[in-house]
Formats: C-alpha cells, sequence, structure tokens
C-alpha cells in the first residue's frame, strides 16, 4: 500500500508540475488545466503510469486520482469542455463509448 500512495503522489507531482491553467480554447470554460508536456497528434496529453505499464491520457490519470475512476469500468473519460489537453477534474465526466460519439456528433467534430 505504501508503494500506491508513493506513485500517487509522485504522479500528482508530475501532473501539477506540467499544468497551466486558463480558459478552453471556445472560452466556455474557466480553468482548464492544459497540459504542457507531451500530447499525441489528437492532443491528448500522456505520461508513463507504472500500475499499467504504459503511457496513459492524463486525463484518464486525472479521472483516477480526483474521482475515483476505474479504468475497468469500461466508460470513457469525456470532456466537458471539449480540450482534449485538459485533465481538470471538474471538467471530466464518463460515458459509454456511444456517449462519446454522440456528444462528438453534437459538438461537430465528425
Amino acid at each position: 500500500m505504501k508503494y500506491r500512495k508513493r506513485i500517487m503522489k509522485s504522479v500528482k507531482e508530475r501532473l501539477f508540475s506540467q499544468r497551466e491553467i486558463k480558459p478552453s480554447p471556445d472560452g466556455r470554460y474557466q480553468d482548464c488545466w492544459w497540459w504542457t508536456g507531451y500530447c499525441n497528434r489528437r492532443g491528448y496529453g500522456l505520461i508513463w503510469y507504472d500500475p499499467f505499464g504504459g503511457k496513459l491520457g492524463v486525463h484518464r490519470i486525472s479521472a483516477i486520482l480526483f474521482k475515483n475512476f476505474e479504468i475497468s469500468s469500461g466508460l470513457q473519460v469525456l470532456h466537458h469542455c471539449d480540450n482534449p489537453s485538459c485533465f481538470n477534474p471538474e471538467h471530466l465526466y464518463f460515458g459509454t463509448h456511444q456517449d462519446n460519439m454522440k456528444d462528438k456528433q453534437n459538438r461537430g467534430r465528425c
């Protein structure tokens, strides 16, 4: 258990060390936590996350740390702010793949 707590603290420190707080791209949401580290081609921040032995989206890690998200739930982590690099837990919610596709269509990204 100590090892898990140490990992979580380290991950939080890494998240906060590469966080810039500013509005969402469309200005509708204040206080997006923009990831300033590595992002994939779609704009999602990624870091190495030991418990899963690979890279994981920072928004998913934020959901694990601050919203008790379970990766094994089969749900996805979605953004209210429509900002892929945001990992502010207040901007995140859970949904199915179908919810994600419906959200994408409603926002005109398909």
